[in-house]
């Protein structure tokens, strides 16, 4: 009986070890928002793996406007080097503005995300993605937005990626999205 029994309890906890290093594929959905095609690819990841942020967009997204700022006073400010920009990861807050144009009208949904590299924004699903039109014709990316001030400009989000079951989900499931 006792050898019945610890062999059970070593079974189970084989089976949980097991489970908590598998690898599960996880279906993602790439939109470009300039053609409107749709991919859908599988990444596998192991629980808490970590990619190197991408390069591969690095230089692609558009620009489409910026404040002019004027100093008011001595200018006593410090130049910020690309360098030291590059090295300062995972910090950058933005606003998120997104936009559906259906029927003549225009439905607006505004949000937040953090860069993970130079062109790269992870969001919220429903920041870029409705349940009833589907992924946002238009999303717009201002870095380190504060008041009014567009502090960085403005980006045009040119791709979108979210994971495929984001199209089953309601408002309230919370779901990572990717901007680049």
């Amino acid at each position: 009986m006792k050898k019945c029994f610890k062999f059970e309890v070593l079974l189970v906890c084989f089976i949980l070890l097991v489970e908590t290093v598998s690898v599960s594929a996880e279906p993602f959905v790439y939109y470009d928002m300039e053609t409107g095609e749709q991919t859908e690819q599988e990444i596998q990841a192991e629980e808490g793996e970590v990619f190197p942020p991408t390069k591969s967009f690095v230089g692609n997204a558009t620009v489409v406007g910026n404040t002019s700022r004027k100093i008011i006073g001595e200018n006593s400010m410090l130049p910020v080097y690309k360098a030291f920009v590059s090295d300062f990861k995972y910090s950058k807050i933005c606003y998120i503005k997104s936009l559906w144009k259906k029927g003549g009208t225009t439905y607006v949904r505004q949000g937040t995300g953090t860069m993970v590299s130079l062109n790269q924004v992870l969001t919220a699903g429903h920041c870029i993605y409705d349940y009833t039109r589907g992924p946002a014709d238009e999303v717009y990316v201002y870095p380190g937005k504060y008041l009014g001030t567009l502090t960085y400009g403005e980006a045009k989000g040119i791709n979108l990626s979210y994971p495929e079951d984001l199209k089953k989900l309601n408002y309230n499931d919370s779901s990572i999205t990717n901007i680049k």
